[in-house]
């Protein structure tokens, strides 16, 4: 924010304003702690899933893969030689 545009705020208004800038602050950091438990669980429903799973993204990097996925890249080997 413009130091001028604080400066000219009144005490009750810079009261509101600051108790308004906390409460976003928790908001977000509640906000971020969900994103993370539902993150935690996609990864874990993934995870129990019985086939391997490679989730790629448009520039071919993994999104996410499956343990699985290692025994299915084992496998593929052995079947090509």
């Amino acid at each position: 924010m413009d130091q001028n545009i604080l400066d000219n705020i009144g005490g009750q208004d810079r009261q509101e304003l600051l108790r308004l800038l906390n409460e976003f602050i928790l908001q977000s950091y509640k906000v971020e702690k969900e994103f993370k438990d539902y993150k935690a669980l996609y990864e874990w429903v993934i995870e129990i899933l019985p086939q391997a799973i490679w989730v790629i993204n448009e520039n071919k990097s993994f999104f996410t893969r499956t343990a699985r996925r290692l025994r299915a890249k084992k496998f593929l080997k052995r079947q090509r030689l």
